[in-house]
């Protein structure tokens, strides 16, 4: 009788881890899923792919198209003529006055020369957007290019339903001549831009942005960059005698500013600079013959 009894304790016993058991795989199960709900697997990790041919090319004048001036280089016995080409864009309205200083930057970034990798942030909200929000999902996080697209150097999984994103972008990342807005700032994130008074440091800054997107898209991010910053580019014109071209000088611009890459415009411009390149070109003055290269 004793050996029954320690027998059916030591059943009532298995039967009892087995029921535990049986109970935390359950419990452990429902967690599982309950967050593969709430946050995909890794395969629907957040990453970024450039639109091909997407890099945005818009001038002071407006979307698409280049702002053509002549200027005359005297000092022999016939003048020499150049075309100047502004292309890209500056939104010069807000605060241009009538000498139309703009800012300027050097060689510029195309989809076959993009950066490997850029900065972004990602803003995470319940309600609707508003320029209360701050980069609360991650901030100025590093995507580096993989494959045909990019990916962070660290995980972040899609949010859910519930929730809302944008994103925005900037390359080139920690360039100390373009500084992102902190961390704690409220609202839409800007650039400090400062240009390098030698042309060969100056980079050329891309932004980007997104809509608002599902906190569940989980698909690859399509971004659009597109250029922040002038380029200025001297060809000769139709008009021009044959000569050397010595040096080429932009005087009065300006060379400071702070970039919204919410609202795609301009504050605080300042700091009138001068920006000059020697060159000694010679040239036949053949028409749209580049003086400066890319």
């Amino acid at each position: 009788m004793k050996l029954y009894i320690e027998n059916f304790s030591f059943a009532r016993k298995s039967v009892f881890d087995l029921a535990f058991l049986l109970f935390l795989l359950v419990s452990l199960c429902i967690s599982s899923c309950a967050d593969e709900i709430e946050r995909p697997s890794a395969s629907a990790g957040i990453s970024f792919i450039i639109r091909s041919g997407a890099m945005d090319t818009r001038s002071v004048n407006g979307i698409g198209t280049s702002q053509d001036t002549v200027t005359a280089l005297l000092g022999g016995a016939s003048p020499l003529y150049i075309h100047t080409l502004y292309t890209d864009k500056i939104d010069c309205a807000s605060f241009c006055n009538d000498d139309k200083k703009i800012l300027s930057r050097s060689t510029p970034i195309t989809d076959l020369n993009m950066y490997d990798s850029f900065g972004v942030s990602a803003y995470s909200y319940t309600d609707s957007w508003s320029e209360s929000k701050t980069p609360n999902y991650f901030y100025n996080a590093t995507a580096s290019k993989s494959g045909s697209g990019y990916k962070l150097s660290s995980t972040y999984y899609w949010p859910g339903a519930s929730y809302k994103m944008k994103f925005f972008a900037y390359a080139p990342k920690d360039n100390r001549n373009y500084v992102l807005s902190a961390s704690t700032q409220a609202g839409s994130p800007t650039i400090s831009v400062t240009i390098p008074s030698n042309v060969d440091d100056q980079k050329d800054l891309l932004v980007a942005k997104t809509d608002e997107l599902d906190g569940n898209t989980n698909t690859v991010v399509p971004l659009t960059f597109s250029h922040a910053l002038t380029a200025i580019r001297f060809v000769c014109g139709d008009d021009m005698q044959g000569g050397t071209v010595k040096s080429v000088s932009l005087k009065n611009v300006y060379s400071k500013g702070t970039y919204n890459m919410e609202t795609e415009s301009w504050s605080s411009v300042n700091t009138p600079a001068t920006f000059s390149q020697t060159l000694n070109k010679s040239t036949a003055g053949t028409a749209n013959d580049p003086l400066v290269t890319e």
